[in-house]
């Protein structure tokens, strides 16, 4: 029984050697899962995700100064910017280089769970923080990701920066936490448009935590002009070289390779998405991919058409989406991924749903900050396809969850104390 009190006095006293602790552990884990799997100085495989091949490449021409186009000088908007100009800052430095790309990868990465240490102490006290940040540092699910150039390490980052100061904002009327908040929920957006969506949502929460309604109706408009001027200037750039302002014009494919014939007549398909490659038809012509802008509407109106059209099962549609979103289990061949997804997850989600539920009780206010982004996840989820990529993405709003499992009841009863008297809250 004195073990814990000794516990908690050395996380109280030495918090910074904790948190260095997680942030070493973290990185050692990503660099060395990505020697021994892929290694950290081979190019990116189509194999392996299709995905980082095209970032990379978009990310080889920023570097090189030959602004967001492909390989053969066309513009593009075919990806959003985030994550090639995440990875262009390495090669701003080194140039084309796959060992510093993937060295990078793996330090934001493992930075991403520092933040949530430090991040998550004043909320879920020391030992929730350290425990959350040590779960993410060991996930396969998040370290996995930062194997390869994919969008989940820069957009979990950001989503663990926005956390943070949501956290925080639910407190206390900062205008400048505020505008951070827009600015990291800006550059979410620019890896991954759906991020938006949280922006309602986090307007909402402040407008239910404060007791001041017209304050915090100025703090989410404080927000959304900073997310506005992050993200503006990409799609004035798309107007200009696309003639569409748009974040992305994969969001056609996207949406109709989750709505249609295939996906809702196959169980093993139901609720995922397929290569429009294998949709078209004499019904359903796409232009080449020289025509970007085109095929991205005419996939548009495919997937919107089948939607309507199909109505009476969209019900089922979006309940297969939810489950692909929740499932342990994700789709690859390859066997250790499999069972090493599905346990890592198996363990988390009792985790979290238990820390949710404790944190909750006691701290509605910040226990609602880090429903937003789970909630988006879900939304996104809803409106086009399932995935366990969707998840691990929000893995900071999943691990303050599961750190929340060690608050201490004195602790969280002054938190609540603490919050009905700042907030209102019952």
């Amino acid at each position: 029984m004195a073990l814990q009190p000794r516990l908690m006095s050395s996380l109280d006293v030495h918090f910074r050697w904790w948190a260095i602790a997680v942030f070493l552990l973290a990185l050692a884990i990503r660099v060395g899962a990505g020697a021994v799997f892929v290694g950290l100085s081979v190019p990116p495989r189509a194999s392996a995700s299709p995905d980082q091949v095209e970032y990379e490449e978009l990310a080889t021409s920023l570097a090189s100064g030959r602004g967001y186009t492909w390989s053969d000088g066309r513009p593009t908007a075919a990806r959003p910017p985030g994550t090639p100009m995440t990875l262009a800052a390495a090669y701003l430095v080194t140039g084309r280089n796959w060992l510093a790309g993937r060295v990078w990868f793996s330090l934001l990465s493992a930075a991403t769970c520092l933040l949530l240490v430090v991040s998550m102490r004043s909320t879920l006290g020391p030992a929730g923080a350290v425990l959350a940040g040590l779960a993410m540092a060991v996930y396969p699910g998040h370290w996995y990701h930062s194997m390869h150039f994919l969008s989940e390490v820069p957009y979990s980052l950001s989503i663990g920066a926005f956390l943070a100061c949501l956290v925080f904002l639910v407190r206390r009327s900062s205008l400048v936490l505020a505008l951070t908040a827009g600015v990291v929920l800006g550059a979410a957006t620019l890896v991954r448009p759906n991020a938006v969506v949280m922006l309602p949502m986090a307007g909402l929460l402040l407008v239910l935590c404060h007791r001041n309604r017209l304050r915090a109706i100025a703090l989410t408009a404080a927000m959304a002009l900073t997310t506005v001027m992050v993200t503006v200037p990409w799609l004035v750039r798309n107007q200009r070289a696309m003639g569409v302002a748009t974040f992305s014009t994969v969001g056609g494919w996207t949406f109709w390779g989750a709505h249609n014939a295939r996906v809702l007549g196959d169980p093993d398909l139901a609720g995922r998405w397929v290569s429009d490659a294998t949709l078209t038809d004499d019904e359903h012509p796409l232009p080449g991919p020289t025509h970007e802008v085109l095929r991205s509407q005419m996939a548009w109106r495919y997937g919107q058409e089948f939607v309507r059209d199909h109505m009476a099962d969209m019900p089922y549609l979006v309940a297969m989406k939810i489950y692909r979103l929740l499932s342990p289990f994700t789709v690859t061949e390859n066997r250790p991924v499999y069972w090493a997804f599905a346990i890592g997850w198996g363990l988390t989600a009792p985790l979290m749903l238990l820390g949710l539920w404790r944190w909750w009780r006691h701290d509605r206010a910040t226990a609602g900050a880090a429903l937003v982004p789970l909630a988006g996840a879900v939304l996104a989820a809803g409106m086009f396809y399932g995935s366990v990529r969707f998840r691990d993405a929000v893995a900071p709003a999943i691990f303050a969850c599961v750190g929340a499992v060690a608050i201490r009841p004195a602790a969280a009863a002054r938190l609540r104390g603490a919050d009905a008297e700042a907030h209102g809250l019952p």
